[in-house]
């Protein structure tokens, strides 16, 4: 495979031009594909809209479609801020955004970076009747500067921006820790134009203190009246079923297929490449282009093994883009079966299948390569296993992302204490769901999380298939006599 290193705005623009990595495999390196990717420095922002569950983990259509509107709102108000600093949006993870801006470090471009934090900040608070109203809980962003590698897989709303490089990695990971109504930057950015405090890594910056707010005012003259902008954009009226969310179950060929938002009950995957921000950090202090070469052939092979893996499963697949190395999957169940009795067996199943690439089918993107992952879905009163697929639309761009329950619970997993590369973890609830035969894999990790280390030994212990009809029982209101839990009598195909 070849890589070209290509502008920013031709690679964000691309339209279906080069590898559709969909169809790459590992057997294909031999062929004389190419693939164009920007190689750059930029201020990587992170945002982070705080809502309530009942927005975050909607359990009906109704309020389905309000997070929905919510969504696509925060997302105009994103691209009105930024489109006056030629910044982009690069992902749209449901209330988590991340943009991107092609500058130079200079005390000049930093300055536009805390006005334009200053700006969003602002626009978000003084309209969060649109943004959730009661169920608004706050909003903070976090950026750092530096170099990074950026790949678009295709111009589909479910394909991705990945962006390889320390700069996008460390405020990503930082945002959770930044207090509401501040933005945050790492400390040896913010010297040169702040005092700052020594004892911290990142210095954090209340954006609606009188004193950055006058620091910022300044500067912001500059940059045109961000109220009009803001008004026009907070005015446009979409159409009346601009936010209409089916709930129709998806069969398998509906796969990739996304007209209106929809509200699914299914399985949130996702798995995250152990050790491959260290293997960025390595080539970018190489300076090799040989080494960055291999980097980015490799990241192509990750992005074919979730490809492969998808093709290999008999379900109903929902991609979902890849938030760098972390791949991010909604799993429905088959057609023959109802979500109880997918439950019975998936959570299990369908990660020892990502971990062991269906048995073998799937070779390992690279030498060593190795997963932490997490599989979620929930019950009724956990969200009721729903989960928002739905597309919020840029000017440029559409972006697909999900919201759900099992999505933010698939997330927390990997923040769990004592975790390690080659776990797989699912929730207390759906455990608890799983039959005994799959329950004896996993030990408790946290008040909220059961990890596996050897979930891969259930392919090599032959479980391929659903347990058997063996009676359970459960408690049914106003029967005394316990009735058998129903089990499922096909087995699972490969």
């Amino acid at each position: 495979m070849k890589f070209v290193c290509s502008s920013f705005a031709d690679v964000y623009n691309i339209q279906n031009r080069g590898t559709d990595v969909r169809s790459f495999t590992i057997e294909s390196q031999a062929h004389e594909d190419t693939m164009s990717y920007y190689d750059g420095n930029g201020f990587h922002l992170y945002s982070q809209l705080s809502l309530q569950l009942k927005y975050t983990a909607p359990q009906n259509v109704a309020d389905a479609a309000k997070s929905f509107e919510i969504i696509q709102r925060y997302t105009d108000i994103a691209e009105a801020c930024s489109i006056q600093f030629a910044g982009k949006i690069l992902e749209v993870q449901g209330e988590r955004l991340h943009l991107f801006f092609e500058k130079t470090l200079t005390k000049d471009t930093l300055l536009q970076m805390l006005i334009f934090c200053m700006e969003f900040t602002n626009a978000v608070y003084e309209n969060k009747l649109y943004l959730g109203g009661d169920a608004f809980e706050g909003f903070k962003t976090a950026f750092d500067y530096g170099r990074a590698l950026i790949l678009s897989t295709g111009s589909n709303a479910d394909d991705s921006f990945v962006s390889l490089g320390p700069c996008a990695n460390r405020p990503a990971k930082h945002l959770p820790d930044v207090p509401a109504g501040t933005t945050s930057m790492p400390k040896d950015l913010a010297k040169l134009l702040l005092p700052v405090d020594e004892r911290y890594t990142w210095h954090t910056m209340n954006q609606k203190e009188i004193d950055s707010l006058a620091f910022c005012a300044n500067g912001s003259r500059h940059f045109g009246d961000f109220s009009v902008t803001i008004n026009k954009v907070l005015k446009k009226v979409y159409d009346s079923k601009a936010f209409f969310v089916q709930s129709d179950h998806m069969t398998i060929d509906s796969r990739f297929h996304f007209s209106s938002a929809s509200l699914q009950q299914g399985f949130f995957m996702r798995a995250d490449l152990d050790g491959f921000t260290k293997k960025v950090q390595t080539a970018f202090d190489s300076e090799s282009e040989q080494i960055i070469h291999s980097l980015l052939l490799d990241f192509v092979n990750v992005l074919g093994y979730g490809e492969q893996f998808i093709a290999q499963t008999s379900r109903p697949v929902i991609r979902l883009p890849w938030t760098g190395d972390c791949a991010n999957i909604l799993l429905l169940p088959r057609t023959v079966e109802s979500i109880d009795e997918a439950q019975l067996y998936y959570s299990a199943r369908g990660q020892a299948d990502w971990l062991s690439g269906y048995g073998g089918k799937i070779t390992p993107p690279f030498k060593d390569a190795k997963w932490l992952i997490s599989m979620c879905c929930g019950d009724t009163s956990h969200g009721n296993r729903n989960v928002l697929i739905a597309q919020v639309k840029t000017s440029e761009r559409n972006f697909l992302f999900a919201v759900g329950w099992s999505v933010g619970r698939s997330l927390d997993a990997h923040e769990v204490a004592g975790i390690r590369a080659g776990d797989a973890l699912t929730s207390k609830v759906d455990y608890e769901a799983l039959e005994s035969e799959y329950q004896e894999y996993f030990s408790i990790a946290s008040k909220i999380f059961m990890k596996s280390g050897t979930l891969q030994k259930l392919i090599a212990d032959g479980k391929n298939y659903i347990p058997s009809l063996r009676a359970q029982s459960r408690s049914v209101p106003g029967i005394a006599i316990p009735t058998p839990k129903q089990r499922p009598y096909w087995c699972e195909k490969h």
